[in-house]
C-alpha cells in the first residue's frame, strides 16, 4: 500500500502560516502585557537645555593626556606584599573505642 505524500509547496506554506499565526500571537500578547511608558513631569523638561556647556568642554580639551609609553615611564610598578598563608589547626587525635567482645548465650 502507497502513502499519499503531501507536496513540498503545501508543506512549506503550512509551516510558514504556522509560523506567521505564532509571531502575531506573540506580538499582540506583548502588546497587551507590557507596560506604558511613564510620563514625564512639566517641570523635569523645563530643566533640560539642549545647549553644550562650553566652559565643562573647555576643561576637558585643557585636560593633558598621557600616551603609553610615558606612562611606563611615570608610573612605578606596585609591588603588593606576600602574605604567608594561614596554617589549618590540626584536629586533636581521640581515642576511638573498641567494642569488647561479648559472649553470645548458648542455646539450652
Amino acid at each position: 500500500m502507497t502513502k499519499n505524500k503531501i507536496p513540498t509547496s503545501i508543506a512549506l506554506v503550512i509551516l510558514t502560516a504556522i509560523t506567521i499565526t505564532i509571531w502575531v500571537g506573540t506580538s499582540i500578547y506583548r502588546a497587551l502585557i507590557s507596560k506604558p511608558s511613564p510620563a514625564v513631569s512639566g517641570e523635569i523638561l523645563k530643566t533640560f537645555s539642549p545647549t553644550l556647556n562650553q566652559k565643562a568642554i573647555q576643561k576637558i580639551e585643557g585636560r593633558s593626556f598621557l600616551l603609553e609609553e610615558e606612562i611606563g615611564r611615570i608610573a612605578k610598578p606596585i609591588t603588593l606584599p606576600t602574605v604567608a598563608p594561614t596554617p589549618t589547626p590540626l584536629p586533636i587525635p581521640t581515642q576511638t573505642p573498641v567494642p569488647e567482645a561479648t559472649e553470645k548465650p548458648q542455646p539450652t
